[in-house]
């Protein structure tokens, strides 16, 4: 095991440690090109576990496989060093779906949409790759079609730029191979019903499920399936049927909650068959308006929960995330009239000698000059958001 400040290989310094469950993250600087990279490997005690080394490399092999894509994280190589098997994958700056619903509990419908056509299309490319996967005769075998099996928020990745990246495929299978385990794999919260009962039958619609589970959990902040215990929940998964995503959150678009009820279908046939086809029926569902719906203007992500940071970019404050109707930026000429507002609305304030956290007193002196004050900031609230609440919001913030 490598620790920070150590050199991996004379050419890769190791400025992070991160520890797993079962594997580690090293985030190492190449002191030859200047790039970082995320190079995962074995923790220590594992090592002499044959069968998870072999599973590693499987990893590996698939992975880098891949190639590139926009809603992937890309494996570029494999190698060992000291007797320690690396994989090397490209560094993802930004942080995951899993940290994101921690902060926020749940996200706005329209962000949720965004997020879900790039998985459907990240996860599209991947059930239809082309890799091999194994030789017969001495002839390599190509096969079309990779499962993740383990498709949860902690393996979903998300740029500051607003990109989703899905990341960790250590359980992903190439369609129609088994490996010969028995064992439930994948993290129990999000695995569909046919991986509890049969893990080696499992083929791309167990994606599909788990896709929808994370759907779910961004819409509502809540599991479909949940129990006091893990036993419950397996119960649930494979005995119970969801509450509609509207029911808790009816803000949610009716082709959108629909969707996600398909999705965690528990017979594979009755779920979209691909997420090809996924794509397709959420580029119909309709972009959710909300009268309190702002959006970043660095990277485009969605929110109506009123917090002034981007929990993406995270530094975009105050007046930089406009309210929008329709997700566009207020044009340059409204602000304008914003700025003039303004200073039209405090002007007459101070000229009266009072400031904006205390009342002045009520005469026929004050009375005018306040009066025109608090108009005018209403009209710039008003001609800067398009609608009466988030000129009330902005008001109230900036009288205190």
């Amino acid at each position: 095991m490598f620790r920070e400040g150590d050199t991996i290989a004379d050419q890769y310094f190791v400025e992070k440690v991160h520890m797993g469950a079962m594997g580690i993250v090293y985030i190492a600087l190449d002191t030859f090109s200047g790039k970082r990279f995320a190079i995962k490997s074995v923790r220590d005690d594992l090592l002499q576990d044959a069968a998870f080394k072999q599973r590693f490399e499987h990893e590996a092999r698939i992975w880098i496989q891949l190639d590139r894509h926009e809603n992937i994280v890309q494996a570029m190589l494999y190698r060992e060093v000291e007797g320690l098997p690396l994989l090397f994958l490209e560094y993802v700056e930004g942080l995951t779906l899993a940290d994101l619903l921690a902060m926020h509990g749940r996200l706005s419908p329209a962000q949720v949409l965004n997020f879900a056509e790039q998985f459907a299309r990240g996860m599209g490319y991947v059930h239809g790759k082309e890799v091999v996967s194994g030789s017969a005769g001495g002839t390599q075998v190509v096969q079309r079609g990779v499962i993740h099996r383990d498709i949860k928020p902690a393996n979903i990745m998300l740029t500051r730029d607003g990109t989703l990246r899905i990341t960790d495929f250590g359980l992903a299978k190439v369609f129609g191979q088994s490996h010969g385990t028995t064992g439930v794999l994948g993290t129990p919260l999000y695995l569909a019903p046919e991986q509890i009962r049969d893990p080696r039958s499992v083929d791309e619609r167990a994606d599909v499920f788990s896709f929808g589970v994370v759907l779910y959990e961004m819409l509502t902040g809540n599991l479909p399936f949940q129990g006091e215990t893990m036993g419950e929940v397996i119960y649930r998964i494979l005995e119970s049927e969801p509450r509609n995503p509207r029911d808790l959150v009816p803000e949610v678009p009716e082709g959108l909650g629909q969707i996600v009820l398909e999705c965690l279908k528990k017979d594979p046939d009755e779920r979209p068959p691909s997420f090809a086809k996924l794509s397709t029926r959420l580029a119909e569902v309709p972009v959710p308006e909300d009268d309190l719906t702002v959006r970043c203007p660095s990277c485009g992500y969605v929110r109506s929960d009123g917090q002034p940071v981007c929990p993406l970019c995270a530094g975009e404050r105050g007046a930089a995330l406009r309210p929008s109707l329709s997700g566009a930026t207020v044009p340059q000429g409204r602000v304008a009239v914003l700025l003039v507002a303004l200073v039209a609305g405090v002007f007459p304030l101070s000229l009266l000698g009072f400031p904006l956290l205390e009342l002045p007193t009520l005469n026929a002196h004050t009375v005018p000059g306040l009066l025109a004050g608090l108009a005018n900031l209403i009209l710039a609230a008003y001609v800067y958001a398009k609608n009466p609440r988030a000129a009330a919001n902005l008001l109230f913030a900036l009288c205190g």
